[in-house]
């Protein structure tokens, strides 16, 4: 059971990073390509995979207001995850 829940956590953090990349490129001529001090912080090799994945998710709220209001009403609450979801 410990192995499938490993299993599972990453292939979720695969496809979490799948997304992001995805929405990066989305993002990519906006402004936080332009933004040096980004592009740094993603560029370092020092950094690892989860730091990154939060910086970038940061820099991405910081341009986008939709994205921002989302992520403040659905980040750091004590709310179930499920109730996120939309339903279908």
């Amino acid at each position: 059971m410990k192995q499938a829940l490993k299993n599972k956590a990453g292939e979720i953090c695969n496809s979490l990073i799948y997304e992001l990349n995805s929405l990066y490129s989305i993002y990519k001529n906006d402004d936080l390509v332009y933004d040096e001090s980004a592009f740094n912080i993603i560029s370092n090799k020092d950094l690892t995979a989860k730091q990154k994945m939060v910086i970038l998710l940061e820099l991405l709220r910081r341009s986008d207001p939709e994205l921002d209001d989302q992520m403040r009403s659905h980040f750091f609450t004590l709310d179930p995850i499920n109730e996120f979801i939309p339903a279908r």
